[in-house]
């Protein structure tokens, strides 16, 4: 049995036969190497099994059980120390010649799935037990040579099964959910890839107990602890039980898992044939969310029975200091709550505020996510958005007006500009026929005439697009009928112009350059 649990074992490692199922990635001589290694140590555990276990069963003398445990621990320290070698680090070990006609990905490092400290550490501790066991077997210390060597072997085989199925779900779980031939491979990773994860943990709390077993204790013991696991233990007058603090995580994780699960359902199922907007579908899902975890946490408590007396003692002499620390928090935390019930503002409005404006893209607990359209995500406080002016351009429909200023010269018929402007108003797809777009004349401006047309979106989502299309429209029928747009022009009159031309001349005529204002001659041009 043991050797072929060795052998299957250092099979799934090194595959010195088929070099494509390889967990390490040893060059082919050295996985072939390791796997012979693994196998006499299998064999001296074997035939420790059978010739000094049983011969202790049989009433073999003394001296006799010391000689069989001294050569095999001579056989077993020589084969523990070569594979020590082959457990080097992977940066620190010279890579191996390998023959042209094998995979170059064979001569890499070795490189097994714990890390290279780890390898270099449980080298040194082999080699120290090959060095140690074999010397206090010579020395006469029969139980303490056994008691270093043997569970050293088991623990580590207890080890290398934990290692094996880690490594080959991890592996299973990164084929299933690595992106396909042309994806973005910089996209957001998988929630199914913390399931190694997840197993990493149960194989440790599967692997503990298996390691005390090894290096000695009893079912006793592992009942002792356990029991203090299930029924805590005191710290002052505190009792602490590990148990029900798992059990309130799992229970917990189970409702706040079907709390995702029903939000999924709402959001693909049930909000879109309700005829909602995104705004009102994104408002239910958060309740729903909000009250599930509620929930989760309060059935969490009462499943494991957690007494709370102490905890609301301890809760009462904080609050102050946590009201006062956290005002702000709760603050938005409320304030969010009221976006979400009163909903002067849901998602995918378009909102302006002092600090920019920009499409609401999610309204969380504490703030609210506004995308602008330089596309940065802007994070307003929840409270802002309560106690501040907040222009919401579409929070009852999609209608807005639109108003486009421009300035014609002094001396164009007001009516003639009012009509070509109020043609283009009306020919423009996204104005509005009710209300229809009009023409004002609002001033004598100071280089112009301005006038302003007027008119009420379809969507206001497009006012920046209708803005720059009626602005062309009119520079083209402008240029067709003559009408002059200004700029801005200023006259310089000098009030005693003939005398200080005058006086430049006979200046110039005697030679004498005007003095500059800041003292010393003008050049001459």
């Amino acid at each position: 049995m043991a050797v072929i649990a060795a052998y299957a074992l250092g099979a799934s490692f090194y595959a010195p036969h088929m070099p494509q199922f390889r967990l390490s990635k040893l060059p082919q001589e050295d996985a072939k190497a390791a796997h012979r290694w693994i196998m006499v140590l299998a064999a001296v555990v074997g035939l420790d099994l059978v010739l000094v276990e049983q011969g202790r069963r049989l009433g073999l003398s003394l001296e006799g059980l010391e000689l069989v445990n001294t050569v095999l621990l001579l056989g077993g320290g020589v084969a523990l120390w070569a594979f020590a070698g082959y457990l080097v680090a992977p940066e620190r070990r010279p890579v191996a010649a390998v023959p042209e006609d094998e995979d170059e990905a064979a001569a890499e490092p070795a490189e097994l799935v714990i890390g290279p400290v780890l390898l270099a550490a449980a080298r040194i501790i082999a080699r120290a037990v090959a060095l140690f066991a074999p010397a206090l077997a010579l020395m006469g210390y029969f139980a303490a040579s056994r008691f270093l060597f043997h569970p050293l072997v088991f623990s580590a085989a207890a080890i290398g099964v934990c290692v094996l199925l880690f490594s080959r779900v991890h592996d299973a779980v990164h084929r299933l959910t690595a992106p396909e031939a042309g994806a973005d491979e910089a996209a957001a990773p998988s929630r199914a890839q913390l399931i190694p994860v997840l197993l990493g943990l149960l194989l440790i709390c599967a692997l503990a107990p298996v390691l005390a077993l090894i290096w000695g204790a009893d079912v006793t013991d592992l009942s002792f602890v356990w029991r203090m696991i299930s029924e805590g233990f005191e710290v002052g007058e505190v009792t602490i039980a590990p148990l029900d603090f798992f059990s309130f995580v799992l229970v917990f994780s189970v409702g706040y898992l079907l709390t995702r699960i029903v939000q999924g359902i709402l959001a693909r199922s049930v909000l879109p044939v309700t005829g909602l907007d995104a705004g009102g579908q994104a408002a239910v899902r958060a309740g729903v969310g909000y009250i599930g975890i509620v929930l989760a946490a309060l059935v969490a408590i009462s499943a494991t029975g957690l007494d709370l007396s102490n905890v609301a003692i301890v809760a009462g002499a904080l609050s102050v200091g946590i009201g006062f620390g956290l005002q702000n928090v709760v603050n938005n935390f409320i304030s969010g709550v009221i976006l979400l019930v009163e909903r002067p503002i849901k998602v995918g409005d378009w909102v302006e505020l002092s600090s920019g404006m920009g499409y609401v893209k999610r309204i969380n607990v504490r703030s609210t996510e506004i995308q602008t359209f330089d596309r940065s995500s802007l994070i307003v406080p929840n409270s802002e958005l309560i106690s501040g002016p907040v222009t919401n351009w579409t929070h009852s429909d999609m209608q807005g007006r639109v108003i486009v200023p421009v300035g014609v010269a002094y001396g164009t018929d007001p009516r003639k500009v009012e009509a070509i402007l109020l043609e283009i108003a009306k020919a423009n797809p996204m104005l509005l026929r009710r209300p229809e777009p009009f023409v004002l004349f609002r001033r004598f401006g100071a280089d112009s005439l301005d006038f302003e047309v007027r008119g009420v979106l379809r969507d206001v989502n497009w006012i920046f697009r209708a803005t720059s299309d009626i602005n062309s429209e009119i520079a083209r029928r402008f240029a067709e009928e003559g009408v002059e747009i200004p700029f801005a022009q200023r006259d310089l009159h000098l009030k005693n112009a003939g005398e200080l031309g005058q006086s430049i001349g006979d200046a110039l005529r005697s030679g004498n350059p005007p003095a500059r204002p800041g003292g010393g001659p003008e050049r001459e041009t």
